[in-house]
């Protein structure tokens, strides 16, 4: 079967790339006695991860193994550093093929500095987000993106750093994975609901 670890990657964490994050993932395992039979099909890997450098509210491991998610979970607790937080565990059919589906982010640019003047933010986000090629298939007045999942961090980051730029604000602003979403049929799902069998649109 397949376990899913949920949790956040914040602070510091945001500059640990995937190779490194699974290293750590590892170790973990490692430190909790959780060893993988590798020639039963039993490994972990992390689904869609966040881009480097952005923050992100939901990360998942996907875990092939004979073990429960609450064995998992109850082993690795309290092994983490700082940065990470867990913050749930499932499990899913091992036949449900997560890895070649087709994938979108959910991201949250925070301006502190000109919050009063939202709408001017959304057409900048909406203009700079044209001139980078990206393509985005929601943007809001609070400054939510949806794009595609093989968008660069140094494309959003750079995005972010313009619109400081533009607005002669200081250099302050936040940006924050909040969503991963899957495809179903053509209509976008939050992966949440994909794994709690709820596979209604959400309105993207």
């Amino acid at each position: 079967k397949m376990v899913i670890i949920k949790y956040k990657k914040m602070g510091v964490g945001a500059f640990i790339d995937n190779t490194e994050m699974l290293s750590c993932w590892g170790r973990v395992f490692n430190r909790a006695n959780i060893i993988f039979d590798k020639d039963n099909g039993e490994e972990f890997f992390i689904l869609q991860p966040s881009p480097l450098k952005i923050e992100s509210e939901i990360e998942y491991l996907c875990i092939k193994t004979g073990k429960s998610a609450e064995q998992i979970e109850d082993s690795v607790a309290r092994l983490f550093p700082d940065w990470i937080e867990i913050i749930g565990s499932c499990k899913i059919d091992e036949n449900v093929e997560l890895q070649g589906q087709e994938y979108y982010q959910e991201f949250m640019f925070s301006f502190p500095e000109i919050r009063r003047n939202i709408i001017s933010v959304t057409r900048l986000l909406s203009e700079l987000l044209k001139a980078n090629k990206v393509t985005a298939l929601k943007v809001t007045p609070e400054g939510v993106i949806v794009t595609q999942s093989s968008i660069l961090s140094n494309t959003m980051c750079d995005i972010a750093a313009q619109i400081v730029a533009k607005c002669n604000m200081e250099n302050d602003y936040s940006l924050v994975r909040k969503k991963l979403l899957i495809s179903i049929e053509g209509k976008l799902t939050d992966f949440e609901e994909f794994l709690n069998g709820k596979t209604n649109v959400t309105g993207y």
